[in-house]
């Protein structure tokens, strides 16, 4: 009974988690998010296998799904950033390596609490390092682009063609589908 209870713990933590850092916008807070969620994994799951896959997905989970905000221009930003980081093999191989060795040595956190919780915090930290430096890259070469073109969703398919070379997905195409999928939404809440 008490195995069934962490479980039905974890996953719900797990899946709380994984909602709030979608919804939060301030990188900072969906990074604490993340930090407590995976102690809980760690915590309530002894599987080593089980928490590295859950720990990889929840550490994408920020760019694999990107919802629909007030305000369009941040919104294709916010998108149009998420598919260049995970076009990124650099932070691809940092997130995957680091967030299978971090979920595999989860489950010693009942042995091992404050090392583990260090272990995780520092890792943490270190993709939170990597993506703020790539969304400044990112805003500045798009501030620079907006400068030259003046209207924002050619700066930004230019800022997205620039940084990811040789890309099957044209960036016009990408912010089309956005701001068709915005049209929807749009139409399907006053439908409601």
């Amino acid at each position: 009974m008490k195995s069934m209870l962490t479980i039905v713990v974890g996953l719900t933590a797990y899946i709380v988690g994984t909602y709030f850092v979608t919804k939060v916008k301030m990188l900072e807070f969906a990074k604490v998010i993340q930090c407590s969620v995976l102690i809980v994994l760690g915590l309530t799951f002894n599987n080593p296998l089980l928490v590295a896959g859950l720990t990889d997905l929840f550490l994408l989970m920020r760019f694999l799904y990107v919802p629909i905000r007030r305000d369009t221009l941040e919104d294709i930003k916010e998108f149009v950033f998420a598919k260049l980081i995970l076009k990124s093999k650099t932070y691809l191989m940092l997130v995957l390596t680091g967030g299978t060795f971090l979920g595999l040595s989860l489950p010693a956190i009942k042995n091992y609490p404050t090392s583990i919780s260090v272990i995780t915090s520092i890792t943490i930290w270190l993709i939170y390092l990597v993506e703020k430096s790539n969304w400044k890259s990112f805003t500045q070469r798009f501030n620079k682009r907006l400068e030259r073109f003046g209207d924002p969703l050619e700066a930004l398919k230019d800022t997205y063609e620039s940084m990811v070379l040789f890309s099957p997905v044209d960036g016009g195409e990408l912010i089309r589908n956005r701001l068709e999928m915005r049209k929807n939404k749009l139409n399907n809440s006053k439908k409601a």
